[in-house]
């Protein structure tokens, strides 16, 4: 009986062995509990993957692809003299300007300030959380920041051009019969002791100005004519660096070799500027105060329409065979981003983050740095202008009646 009850567990031992071998193949042994957790946290985890690249992907598709069709008005306002008014983005919200005064909105439409003043023909620069109003052609200018006016003034001659800095130093460009005039004033009104005045014989006359945003330089345009002959200069001063220069002046650049005229110069930012002329465009790297370097860029075709950003400069261009237009985007060091042909000239043109705001009376575009449209309206010959508010699908649109802020659906 005892052998029989060995042969017995034997026996069983041997179908156990050959019940866990098969065709010679070895069968899982059970799978553990923490395994069987780990393999489903991985599974999670993927899901949860393939979720938020399905969420990226439908960002960016409505972000950079999505063609809007309609929209929606956030709010409006009424608008005085609206024929005349003038209109500039700023802070988060619009400035509408009259001769009489101005009146800042932030994006939820809240009046935030009245700024009293009394300007023919206001003209606005925005730098910052500062905004200078200045009468062109008049002698009357005043200084804003998002509480409504630091300062005001009036200057002694007829002022030509204004820009302010991010501190809120104003520098205007003045009228004067013999001489170029440049005059400083604090963010209160009051003049500073600084100034600049080149005979016109000498230096020519200024055709534009820029400074910097932090106040401590400036670009002056020059074209003067010499035995008959035009040329254009850009001169860059320094009143911080410059101190131990001749008339504060760390570089100048003139543009004989190519005969280019150029009426705008630029700084978007401490470190970079540009200028635009006729035939070419520059781009200064100024972030060596004392060693600006100048690239210059050919233009082929007529230059029809110029607008930047902190970051881009754009070009509208007819071609040589004049058929089209194209549209050219730099970066602020000077290389090209994107070129895209284009059927029409617009009014106006402004960016917004990758996208191109283009408009006329009558119609209003917006188009991706391709070329792509992401969205089309006419208007009915009642669009005066567009401005682009501070996140994309948010515009306002001055009409002759009335401020709207609309948002694109």
């Amino acid at each position: 009986m005892a052998r029989d009850s060995e042969f017995q567990r034997e026996r069983k031992k041997k179908q156990l062995r050959q019940s866990m071998v098969t065709n010679d193949k070895v069968r899982s042994a059970p799978v553990s509990w923490a395994e069987d957790h780990k393999r489903t946290v991985n599974v999670a985890g993927i899901v949860v993957a393939v979720l938020v690249l399905a969420v990226v992907l439908a960002w960016f598709v409505a972000e950079r692809l999505w063609r809007y069709k309609t929209y929606e008005v956030s709010w409006r306002t009424d608008v005085s003299n609206a024929s005349s008014a003038g209109y500039v983005s700023y802070g988060d919200g619009i400035v509408v300007m009259n001769k009489d005064g101005a009146t800042y909105y932030d994006k939820k439409g809240t009046k935030v300030w009245s700024a009293p003043y009394d300007m023919s023909n206001p003209k606005a620069n925005v730098k910052g959380d500062y905004l200078l109003i200045y009468d062109l052609k008049g002698k009357n200018f005043a200084i804003c920041n998002k509480s409504g006016i630091t300062g005001s003034g009036t200057t002694s001659q007829i002022i030509t051009k204004g820009v302010i800095a991010s501190t809120g130093v104003t520098v205007l460009q003045l009228e004067d019969q013999d001489a170029s005039l440049i005059s400083y004033y604090r963010n209160t009104g009051e003049e500073l002791a600084v100034s600049i005045r080149n005979p016109l014989q000498i230096d020519g006359y200024p055709l534009d100005i820029s400074v910097s945003p932090n106040g401590q330089q400036l670009a002056v345009s020059y074209y003067s004519i010499s035995e008959g002959v035009g040329t254009s200069s850009i001169s860059f001063y320094d009143f911080e660096k410059g101190k131990e220069a001749a008339d504060r002046i760390v570089a100048s650049f003139d543009y004989s070799e190519n005969g280019a005229y150029v009426p705008k110069v630029v700084y978007l930012s401490d470190t970079k500027a540009f200028a635009v002329g006729d035939c070419c465009i520059s781009f200064f790297d100024v972030s060596n105060r004392t060693a600006i370097t100048r690239k210059d860029i050919a233009v082929e075709g007529e230059i029809q329409r110029i607008f930047y950003n902190n970051e881009y400069l754009g070009l509208v261009v007819r071609d040589e065979a004049k058929t089209g237009y194209q549209l050219h985007i730099y970066t602020s060091e000077g290389n090209e981003n994107a070129v895209t042909e284009q059927d029409k000239l617009h009014t106006g043109y402004a960016f917004q983050q990758r996208n191109i705001v283009m408009y006329d009376a009558d119609y209003c575009e917006v188009q991706s740095f391709s070329g792509r449209i992401r969205f089309a309206r006419e208007f009915g010959n009642n669009l005066y202008t567009v401005i682009p508010g501070d996140k994309f699908k948010t515009y306002y649109l001055a009409t002759m009646e009335e401020l709207q802020q609309i948002k694109l659906r």
